[in-house]
């Protein structure tokens, strides 16, 4: 299992409003001191910091849509960050988590500010929606 992947289930269950810090962290680790609450969107933010408390870059951005020019392409195997569409297709807006499970119509994704509590969860998304799957360019395995 990627070390990333591994660093992301420990946080499960951290949720707005009730662990503030927490996600705080999340946005210090990912680069982006400057935030000061929860309200900002911090899925990218929570992929960020695993990435770098794994000793890997992230994107340097809070866009979930940054991370389709980071890292490589990749098949979609356990843990890939995978990016969807949030909105619609051509909006800039996306979401972004690790994947976990794939079915023929759908991926679980591991990932932070999910679902109507903003949580770290496990969630189910329609494969419909994946803009792309990325896996770091410093050749983990």
């Amino acid at each position: 299992m990627p070390i990333w992947l591994d660093l992301a289930r420990k946080e499960l269950g951290v949720r707005e409003g009730r662990d503030e810090g927490e996600i705080l962290q999340f946005f210090r680790d990912a680069g982006h001191q400057e935030i000061e609450s929860s309200e900002t969107s911090w899925c990218a933010a929570f992929v960020g910091a695993m990435l770098h408390r794994a000793g890997i870059a992230p994107s340097g951005s809070l866009m979930a849509r940054s991370y389709l020019k980071w890292g490589n392409l990749s098949m979609g195997k356990l843990g890939a960050i995978t990016v969807l569409w949030r909105g619609s297709r051509a909006a800039s807006t996306g979401h972004i988590g690790f994947l976990l499970s794939s079915t023929p119509d759908s991926v679980t994704l591991l990932g932070g500010n999910q679902g109507a509590a903003g949580v770290v969860s496990c969630e189910t998304f329609s494969k419909s929606r994946i803009l792309g799957y990325r896996w770091p360019k410093s050749g983990v395995s």
